[in-house]
């Protein structure tokens, strides 16, 4: 298999002519090469079928670790589901990570994305919103939780069920507020950054939405600085600088020109003048105000 598709003459029909899926589900894993089971696993995924799903399947149940596979699966969701529009499979793909990786938010949120933006199926991504929060045990997933719900809500424009999932919203961002402390991931950060910036739309009360906001963002701002031990840069102390103050200038700017004739103010300001006289006019203007 490895050869033909280098070759790019491997179609995934030829897997049952060549046995490849009776032998996955009939060999002892210790009798089989994982290191090429795991080099061919990346490179069937070129091929968007249900024959690819049914291999990974099968590939699964020999290599110990699924990570491995959600690992490489991940890279062919985002093409499949938003580059090439292949977005059943892109579904299929996240649905078999998750059947071994039940617990993992990003192909949890990855799946609730799909459903939402590409088949714009907006009644499964409810379902998975929902079922999602209801498992949910910490406050960050909780956030995560709420926020998918009100984001898909209101996609749908569906304004009725709103205010009880805002006001659920609110309590858990002044739980977060009295943790002062959040380890979240980057998706996480978006998606709850994302449903917060319209709370303003949802209900109109400025000085609670500014407060939640800023606060909010000082937790996130916080756990960005630790995850990637931030240090803030030094500023070089500044030179002491004479400041001259408007007032200043202007009074003596009224005392200089309160000392000379109104005809030679005129002359100065309004008429024709030449370099040398203009020039005298300054020196003498500086010398005033030293």
């Amino acid at each position: 298999m490895e050869l033909e598709i280098q070759f790019q003459n491997f179609a995934m029909e030829k897997c049952n002519d060549w046995c490849v899926f009776e032998l996955l589900e009939n060999t002892a894993t210790a009798a089989i090469n994982l290191d090429l089971l795991l080099r061919v696993t990346e490179k069937v995924l070129i091929y968007p079928c249900t024959y690819t799903i049914y291999f990974l399947e099968l590939a699964a149940l020999h290599i110990n670790n699924p990570e491995i596979i959600a690992a490489k699966v991940i890279s062919a969701i985002v093409n499949y589901g938003y580059q090439q529009k292949q977005s059943v499979f892109a579904i299929n793909l996240v649905e078999l990570c998750l059947r071994f990786l039940l617990e993992d938010l990003y192909l949890q949120n990855s799946l609730f994305n799909l459903y939402k933006t590409t088949t714009v199926d907006y009644k499964k991504a409810l379902e998975i919103a929902d079922n999602f929060y209801k498992s949910c045990q910490t406050t960050t997933e909780k956030l995560l939780g709420i926020s998918l719900v009100i984001g898909i809500l209101q996609a749908k424009g569906d304004w009725g069920n709103l205010p009880k999932f805002i006001n659920e919203l609110i309590q858990l961002i002044e739980g977060q507020i009295n943790a002062k402390q959040l380890n979240a991931l980057p998706f996480i950060i978006d998606s709850i950054l994302g449903v917060t910036s319209c709370l303003p739309y949802y209900q109109d009360n400025p000085k609670i939405n500014c407060y939640l906001q800023s606060k909010l963002a000082e937790i996130f701002q916080a756990d960005v600085r630790t995850r990637y031990h931030y240090i803030a840069p030094v500023s070089s102390p500044k030179s002491p600088a004479r400041k001259i103050k408007i007032g200043y200038i202007a009074h003596n700017c009224s005392c200089f020109f309160s000392k000379i004739s109104s005809k030679k103010n005129k002359n100065w300001l309004y008429c024709p003048y030449s370099p040398s006289s203009f020039c005298g006019l300054v020196k003498s203007l500086v010398i005033s105000l030293s």
